[in-house]
């Protein structure tokens, strides 16, 4: 047969199939050479991974090693659906293998198989008459196609593509969508139809030529080679499925219209048949049947011979045909009076008739003294049980109840009838209502009652027990059928009133009527004076009615709305109201209560909300440098709150205004630029407006610290004579402290015989030695909490010729008298004429601008010696002493 094949192509020929067209049909291959070849690629994306490949497929038995069902190869890709040791999907993608597992086929027999791809999951399942068989992981697969690479029949060898293996078996429906059609066990379809996912549809019902239409919107037909042909061996044989809707039997009354109806699938024919004994027989349309040929069959008068007829219809499309299920017409009567009660107080006997529109009705009477019914036999009491009439004795039956009714058998159809009662004693016909009713205003309870001669008794239920009520006191008809109250009070609130009725031998006690006065608020709601955002609020009303019904509203735009619970809101229909987590959006919102008492309404008063934010960070201390610039904050939980910052520099806080570096006084950050020292220590506070609130937060001190305006210079000094270091800072109350250089360390000077002023913003050193020399110096300055460190400076002590002091701070003048006892008169040219006096301490004893005599007045001073400081950029010094 490959020998004819390779033949036949090299000819350009092909196997010519008559056109054929079946009512169903499957692919038949002989296992050997025939296959059939698809046009195109299943889908346009080559990664697809989200499908469904479904078909049916009976093997029969296979010699190739690798029976192909489906397969498709490209230039670096393989995809197969084959039969080893079961069905199963394989691709082959770039070197990577993805197997589905595997199903075994039973040889001889129809399966239906479905593979699904699922993108989302990453899984590829395999079903086995609608049974999940098996899942594994999903890689992808590359659907990019060659000329004549997918077949159906027949797959190529997965290892070098050399060889090709063909399938012996029939193969049906072959579908292929892009969606995933099945994810849990399904019942396998029998009739695949495609929709807008299907990518191709082979159902193999018909061939022209050698061709399979594709029954998909895409034109990927199948083209048979090598006598590959149909077989109406099918999985479904026959028109099977197309009744998508069985008829079902009909039960109508006598005369009555019937009705039997199918649904069926695509454009139909239909013929209905009936059989009555003799048959089926087909039907026309007629003085009794209408509709005969439709999927709808109309009896229009049922009549009792039709009991036993039997109907069916067989449906017609195109090449296929589907019978109905036979279905009957069971023709009822129904009861068309039904039976009445019987008052038989003062007669011995009664009646009970009814009648049905079955003239053949059987009937059976039944009685129920209140438990359960059972059926009545003629005797002493009963007569006409089995016919539409019963007669009832009434004598030595008892006080009842007495109830009966009727079974009525009409064909196959049984109906019952509704109850009705014999009444040997008379009975309640109303119970007393309950009466809601206003404190003051008079009210009535009534019972009705069938025995015209009955007598009666009201009582009254107060705490547990009953009383007997007796005409007085406001109550009047306490023996009749109505009795009244003249003037309810609200302690009557919630009495129950009965009757006591005796008619003839017969005691009745009637149900309790309950007296409901309405009550009225004995206690206002009232909201808290403050209520601060993210608490609760608690808002209670007080009623003297303990079943009261509350509903709190809210006002809102012009209107006040029912509060419902959720939304921070609890109990919108209890005595007690709770409004949690509450904002100042909340401020100045209103509400009130509703109250239900009985027949009454009452509204509570309105309270309104006073909601008031809260500071939730306080401002902290600023520092900064003289002209330097920074800000202070604060928060708050109201975004609507008003802001204003006061400052106060000892005389109390004023409000403050934008201007002179400080700006944001109205908000919740307060902002400083280029601020001098004379604003060190000024104290702030912010008062905030809130609600209905005002809060002040906690003052807090603006430190402003002063800089260093010079450092000190190196000395070269001679040996044994003084020396000074000086810098100059901007901060009068600065403080000092000047270091000497230990090893890698400095270290802090003490005042002794040597060093003067170590605490000043000049040091004086003394009978300065060899071991002076090379000595290095710094200062440190405080000025409120600001530490800045002064360069260093380093003293050179020399032999050479100097001046007395020092090189850089020889007065170019001279003092006298040294020591001094009054004046001190300084002679020479001076330019800079501020000079100070220190203590050897360093301690600042006198200051001032030199006279013109020159001379400075010294005799407050205590005995000792002192530094005498004269200029202000570069000063000069120079020690004397006073007696």
């Amino acid at each position: 047969m490959k020998f004819l094949f390779a033949f036949l192509l090299a000819c350009s020929t092909l196997y010519q199939v008559h056109a054929q067209q079946f009512c169903n049909a499957s692919l038949s291959l002989d296992g050997i050479d025939d296959y059939g070849s698809i046009s195109q690629s299943f889908f346009a994306n080559a990664a697809q991974r989200t499908f469904t490949i479904e078909f049916y497929v009976k093997s029969l038995g296979n010699t190739d090693p690798i029976p192909g069902i489906w397969g498709q190869y490209g230039n670096a890709s393989y995809i197969a659906i084959f039969n080893i040791s079961g069905i199963r999907f394989l691709y082959l993608n770039n070197g990577q293998t993805f197997s589905s597992d595997s199903t075994i086929n039973t040889i001889g027999e129809w399966e239906h198989i479905a593979i699904t791809g699922n993108e989302q999951t990453g899984t590829m399942s395999i079903f086995k008459n609608g049974v999940k068989i098996g899942e594994r992981v999903h890689g992808t697969p590359d659907w990019e196609f060659i000329n004549n690479s997918s077949r159906i029949g027949a797959i190529l060898d997965v290892i070098g593509l050399q060889e090709t293996y063909y399938y012996h078996g029939l193969i049906d429906d072959f579908h292929v969508n892009d969606s995933v059609l099945y994810t849990q066990n399904f019942t396998p379809p029998t009739h695949i139809t495609a929709n807008s996912r299907t990518r191709v549809l082979y159902d193999f019902n018909a061939i022209n030529g050698s061709v399979i239409q594709d029954l998909s919107a895409n034109d990927n037909d199948l083209t048979l080679h090598n006598g590959a042909q149909l077989s109406q061996d099918v999985p479904h044989p026959g028109g099977a499925g197309i009744i998508t809707q069985e008829p079902s039997n009909q039960y109508p009354d006598f005369g009555a219209q019937a009705t039997f109806s199918l649904m069926a699938g695509g454009q139909v024919t239909s013929q209905w048949y009936v059989n009555m004994g003799g048959g089926f027989q087909p039907l026309s349309d007629n003085a009794e049947y209408e509709g005969t040929q439709t999927t709808q069959l109309i009896i229009k008068q049922a009549k009792s011979q039709y009991n036993s007829y039997w109907y069916r219809c067989i449906v017609q499309r195109d090449l296929c045909s589907d019978t109905s299920s036979q279905v009957r017409v069971f023709v009822c009567g129904k009861i068309t009076q039904q039976p009445v009660n019987v008052n038989a107080i003062a007669l011995d006997t009664g009646s009970f008739t009814l009648s049905d529109s079955d003239p053949n009705a059987v009937f059976q009477w039944q009685y129920s003294n209140g438990a359960s019914f059972v059926q009545l036999v003629p005797g002493t009491n009963y007569s006409g049980v089995n016919k539409k009439t019963l007669l009832v004795d009434k004598r030595g039956l008892g006080k009842g109840p007495h109830i009966y009714r009727c079974i009525v058998q009409s064909g196959v159809c049984t109906d019952t009838s509704s109850t009705a009662l014999l009444f040997v004693c008379g009975t309640i016909v109303n119970q007393p209502d309950n009466v809601q009713g206003l404190p003051n205003i008079p009210c009535t309870f009534r019972i009705n009652h069938s025995d015209p001669q009955a007598t009666f008794q009201w009582i009254v239920r107060r705490n547990q027990k009953y009383e007997i009520l007796n005409d007085g006191n406001g109550i009047t008809g306490s023996k009749t059928s109505r009795i009244s109250i003249d003037t309810a009070r609200f302690s009557m609130n919630r009495w129950a009133f009965r009757c006591i009725i005796t008619s003839g031998i017969c005691t009745d006690t009637s149900a309790e009527g309950i007296l409901f006065l309405c009550g009225s608020i004995v206690g206002q709601p009232n909201a808290p004076a403050i209520a601060r955002p993210e608490t609760t609020i608690q808002l209670n009303i007080n009623h003297n009615d303990a079943d009261a019904r509350f509903q709190w509203q809210k006002y809102d735009t012009n209107a006040w709305v029912n509060m419902k619970d959720g939304n921070n809101v609890l109990g919108s229909k209890n005595a007690a109201l709770f409004l949690s987590n509450i904002t100042t959006k909340d401020h100045q919102s209103r509400y009130r209560c509703i109250t239900n008492s009985v027949i009454c309404n009452d509204t509570s008063r309105e309270v309104s909300l006073t909601v008031c934010g809260s500071i939730t960070e306080q401002p902290k201390g600023l520092s900064l440098r003289s002209g330097g610039s920074g800000t202070i904050s604060l928060q708050h939980s109201d975004i609507h709150a008003q802001y204003q910052w006061q400052s106060s520099q000892g005389a109390g806080f004023t409000n403050l205004k934008d201007g002179a570096g400080i700006t944001g006084v109205s908000t919740e950050v307060l902002s400083f630029s280029n601020m001098p020292l004379s604003a060190n220590n000024r104290r702030f506070r912010c008062i905030i407006k809130t609600g209905g609130c005002s809060d002040t937060t906690d003052e807090i001190s603006l430190t402003v610290c002063g800089t260093l305006l010079s450092n000190p210079k190196d000395k070269t000094v001679k040996l044994g004579q003084q020396t000074i270091f000086s810098i100059r800072h901007e901060d009068p109350d600065a403080t000092f402290q000047w270091q000497i250089l230990s090893g890698n360390a400095f270290m802090n000077l003490l005042d002794n015989q040597q060093f003067i002023g170590v605490r000043n913003d000049s040091l004086f050193i003394l009978n300065t030695s060899r071991v002076d020399s090379g000595s290095v110096f710094r200062c440190l300055a405080n000025s409120h909490g600001c530490i800045d460190t002064s360069k260093t400076a380093l003293l050179r002590v020399t032999t050479d010729q100097l001046n007395s002091v020092s090189e850089e701070h020889t007065l170019s003048c001279s003092i006298y008298p040294n020591p001094v006892l009054d004046n001190l008169q300084i002679i020479g040219t001076i330019d800079d004429k501020e000079y100070r006096i220190l203590n050897v301490l360093g301690k600042e004893m006198l200051q001032g601008i030199l006279p013109i005599d020159g001379i400075i007045e010294v005799s407050i001073l205590p005995r000792g010696f002192y530094i005498l400081h004269i200029g202000s950029n570069t000063p000069k010094a120079v020690t004397f002493m006073k007696n």
